[in-house]
């Protein structure tokens, strides 16, 4: 939180002295702001670089979901190493709910303005002892992309995309999804960039702090779909947020278009039952004037119930077969999707598992989502894997995680002995290595006794 009001201190003594900071030295600003969760300063830092930098204004690229139109590949089947993401999906269509406000929301305000609420913002928060939004949010805390290992780049180039992931990564920290993918669309692939493990990362935590009652299931799946059209490769990080996410999945589609998909449902399934309906004395808006004293509100109702239950036993069906294809099993008392989300998780931690790139979080991120289910039995399997076969360690900060996931299933006693045992053992593993230090520290001194005995000997005669 300090090194942001720092960076606030640096920038406006710059502006005050007409300096342009340096394309590097905007990156660091961002990825403070972001870290902050001071969204309104990065993106006027962003802007302030963009025209500082005379860049030309990004151009509009049609997309598929997240990936441009114009691609010719862009409209074909994820391949079958998809599975190790645990997504199955044919839909090409987006399902991202996309404010196109870009950055212009925030050319209004004044530097001044924006200074004034970026230092309120930190003060507030430092005041309250917050160290920052992020901190609240969760532990799933993102990195800016860096130079790759060998990469010889011009000091004074701007990296475009290094600036634009630290731009999503602060939308991601505040959870602004729909920001997050106008950013991507408009100053990542509008400026002819290709999109990499950062800015996937990035999508996938805005996704999941976005609001468990919001996620959808083809949110996610054209994050997933966006890594294999570009050839990205999963990280640690990577796999974390896009488990985290599947957390979060809480629906199929997004609302608006669950309720237009079941409005032209129903609007299908009244033409195909139009003659059932008349001669049940259902009739339309228009008619209703000349024909109410010939209606019957109860059959109409009746057929109504009739309606939805035939909509209720087809999406039913439907998700069943998507289940089915993925070769995920429903689960007593959950929803279909949550059933898919958590093989999906489970299948991107195991794929992360086989590379040797799952961590601590990684685990922890899927145990809280089982508990979260009230899949008991199934997080004790996982801790056991995950401690004994896999030799890792839980933080402080996980088992806080742990414990509040523990407390929505009444498990809550099962995990407090196990953090217990955790640091019993723990404990009693430093004293053993306390011991065997101490031990080897006995060794080497009376090895060092032995040596100057020896050279004492060796050096007698010569005295005599």
């Amino acid at each position: 939180m300090y090194c942001l009001l720092i960076c606030l201190q640096i920038f406006e003594n710059m502006l005050e002295d007409d300096v342009s900071p340096h394309p590097a030295l905007y990156c660091n600003f961002l990825t403070a702001a972001g870290r902050s969760g001071n969204l309104g300063f990065a993106r006027y830092l962003y802007q302030h670089m963009a025209v500082s930098l005379e860049l030309p204004q990004p151009a509009p690229v049609p997309t598929l979901g997240l990936i441009p139109a114009s691609d010719p590949h862009a409209d074909l089947l994820l391949p079958e190493e998809q599975q190790q993401f645990g997504i199955n999906t044919s839909s090409s269509s987006s399902s991202w709910d996309v404010v196109p406000d870009g950055i212009a929301s925030s050319s209004s305000e004044g530097i001044e303005d924006v200074l004034a609420d970026a230092f309120m913002d930190v003060a507030a928060a430092a005041g309250d002892g917050t160290d920052s939004v992020a901190a609240v949010l969760g532990g799933d805390a993102i990195s800016i992309q860096g130079e790759e290992e060998g990469e010889q780049r011009d000091p004074d180039e701007p990296d475009l995309l290094c600036l634009v992931n630290a731009l999503l990564s602060a939308h991601a920290q505040v959870g602004a999804l729909s920001g997050a993918v106008a950013i991507y669309k408009q100053e990542l692939l509008g400026r002819g960039l290709v999109p990499d493990g950062y800015t996937c990362t990035a999508l996938l935590t805005a996704a999941a702090r976005l609001g468990s009652s919001r996620l959808a299931w083809s949110q996610v799946a054209e994050v997933v779909e966006l890594t294999h059209h570009y050839g990205i490769t999963m990280t640690t990080q990577m796999g974390t947020a896009l488990i985290n996410a599947y957390r979060r999945v809480r629906c199929w589609e997004p609302q608006q278009q669950q309720q237009g998909a079941a409005a032209a449902a129903a609007a299908g399934a009244s033409q195909r039952s139009g003659g059932k309906g008349r001669r049940r004395g259902v009739v339309n808006g228009a008619d209703a004037a000349s024909t109410s004293s010939s209606s019957s509100s109860t059959e109409a109702v009746d057929f109504a119930a009739e309606q939805q239950q035939q909509l209720v036993g087809l999406q039913a069906a439907w998700e069943q077969e998507q289940l089915a294809a993925m070769g995920a099993v429903q689960l007593p008392g959950l929803p279909a999707v949550v059933c898919a989300s958590l093989h999906a998780a489970q299948t991107v931690l195991n794929a992360l598992a086989d590379y040797k790139l799952a961590n601590s979080s990684s685990y922890v991120m899927m145990m809280c989502f089982l508990l979260e289910q009230g899949q008991v039995g199934a997080f004790r399997q996982l801790y056991q894997q995950a401690t004994e076969g896999e030799g890792i360690g839980i933080s402080e900060q996980g088992w806080e995680k742990l414990s509040h996931a523990a407390a929505e299933c009444g498990a809550g006693v099962l995990v407090s002995g196990l953090q217990q045992r955790a640091q019993q053992v723990g404990r009693s593993q430093q004293q053993v290595q306390a011991e065997a230090l101490q031990r080897e520290r006995l060794r080497a001194r009376q090895q060092q006794l032995l040596q100057q005995q020896h050279q004492q000997q060796l050096a007698a005669p010569v005295a005599r």
